[in-house]
């Protein structure tokens, strides 16, 4: 089954912000990608955090988005859900290994297989790139 096209659009614009800022060293690079990419999520509530990312004070950002995004999806993910779905987790270790678990299926979830795959493999990349700077 194939993504709808605003699917699509939604991982073109992403995936153009990734491209643009990973290299950067604008400090307002992160917001930028988390902005950009805010259309990926159809929930509003992961995707208004995503949107609101430089309104949360910079040590809490990532956090604080986790948080609203692991509250509005977790419900709707299958079984076996990412460990930040647990509600037992108190303080999650490595946030961003569970984040990349948890965005990796929500993306699943909103996208489909082969979007998901495409940003899956952008994300990495601009990773890549960053930690070379």
């Amino acid at each position: 089954m194939r993504a709808p096209a605003s699917a699509s659009k939604a991982v073109d614009a992403c995936i153009e912000v990734m491209r643009t800022q990973a290299a950067s060293t604008d400090p307002a690079r992160a917001g930028k990608m988390s902005r950009g990419c805010a259309a990926v999520y159809k929930d509003p509530t992961c995707r208004d955090a995503h949107l609101k990312t430089d309104e949360v004070e910079p040590a809490k950002r990532a956090l604080t988005l986790t948080r609203a995004c692991a509250q509005a999806y977790c419900p709707k993910l299958p079984e076996p859900r990412p460990k930040l779905c647990d509600p037992d987790l108190d303080k999650p270790g490595d946030l961003a290994e569970l984040w990349w678990e948890l965005r990796l299926e929500i993306w699943k979830l909103d996208l489909g297989a082969a979007e998901s795959q495409r940003l899956e493999k952008e994300m990495l990349h601009a990773a890549a790139q960053a930690q070379q700077r």
